[in-house]
């Protein structure tokens, strides 16, 4: 797996580039569409129906009008009720009954948080509590999970996946759809490298936004939490490889990844 941050080639040639899948919208840099990949049978993965993103507050009149332009009327949340409380969502268009809660704990990386707090710790420390998250969130994310497969294959219009910045778990359950729809694990790797196209050059801003700043925690320890890196993903499909031997296998049997179920979301998510 590639290290110096930058998506894999594409399986397909002409794969939409990353700067046409990314449209910054209610101040979040990482809204983008899920389509234009390869899927199961020769199809394509619908970006008129797939969306992920972070917290998403609209405000001006553009961007509430390009959001309801989009026609997405379920949103899948992943954060935690502290993240929903702090910073809830405001879609136009859309109701408490649309978004769809499914909250995914940081595991031991919230512990991990207040030792970077009290200096215990390094960058290199950090990538592998961040690779440490990745590999939990099979396991405690696997309900959430499964109920985000299961309510998407009952959608009748295009989608959003979201959480706070819109790369860890957001990038794990887009990945986990796009394998579910047969996408090659290359692209796969590639849509979720995207937020580190995102987010690399947003260190500074992110830093003080998500309050380290304040808390006198330094930039150089928790860049690599601001951001994503091929080996963040690579621990959470290793983990499910050596779980479950493939992930087609944790699909079926932890996920609940039916035939009737693919068939659907192939139905409602590719052409």
């Amino acid at each position: 797996m590639r290290s110096d941050g930058d998506p894999p080639r594409p399986v397909r040639d002409d794969a939409v580039p990353a700067g046409l899948r990314v449209t910054p919208l209610g101040g979040c840099p990482n809204f983008r569409h899920l389509g234009g990949y390869r899927a199961l049978g020769g199809r394509i993965t619908r970006a008129d129906r797939l969306f992920r993103s972070g917290w998403l507050h609209l405000e001006a009149d553009a961007e509430k009008a390009a959001f309801e332009n989009l026609g997405i009327d379920r949103v899948f949340d992943f954060r935690n009720e502290a993240e929903t409380a702090a910073k809830p969502f405001v879609l136009p268009g859309l109701t408490t009954s649309d978004v769809v809660a499914l909250p995914i704990q940081h595991g031991s990386m919230a512990g991990f948080l207040q030792a970077l707090a009290a200096g215990a710790t390094s960058p290199a420390d950090t990538r592998r509590a961040m690779a440490t998250m990745y590999r939990e969130m099979i396991g405690l994310g696997a309900q959430q999970f499964r109920s985000f497969l299961g309510e998407a294959a009952l959608s009748e219009g295009p989608l959003l996946l979201a959480c706070s910045l819109g790369k860890d778990r957001t990038g794990v359950a887009s990945a986990l759809l796009l394998a579910a729809l047969g996408v090659d694990e290359a692209d796969i790797f590639g849509d979720f490298l995207i937020s580190n196209l995102v987010y690399r050059d947003l260190g500074d801003s992110l830093y003080c936004a998500m309050s380290f700043a304040a808390r006198g925690i330094p930039l150089e320890l928790v860049r690599d939490v601001l951001t994503v890196h091929p080996d963040y993903l690579a621990a959470a499909w290793e983990e499910i490889k050596s779980r479950h031997g493939s992930v087609e296998s944790y699909l079926r049997q932890d996920l609940g990844l039916s035939d009737e179920v693919r068939a659907r979301l192939m139905e409602i998510f590719t052409q």
